[in-house]
């Protein structure tokens, strides 16, 4: 069949990428770094690599003064 249009490299990357925050979403990974794949395309991959679509809890920063 056709060739995936994400390199294995790639989609490690783009779960890297998501896993420390550098994105926050699929759209937002597809815009800044795979202009020109479609986010349908990026999602899926993302899917096949293990990850699921949900969204991040915020979470306050804690601060010394905080603690």
């Amino acid at each position: 069949g056709r060739p995936h249009k994400l390199r294995p490299r790639d989609s490690r990357e783009a779960r890297r990428l998501l896993a420390n925050g550098t994105v926050h979403n699929a759209t937002e990974l597809q815009r800044e770094f795979f202009p020109d794949t479609s986010v349908k395309t990026v999602k899926r991959d993302l899917r096949r690599g293990g990850l699921e679509p949900h969204i991040r809890r915020s979470v306050p920063l804690i601060t010394k003064r905080n603690l």
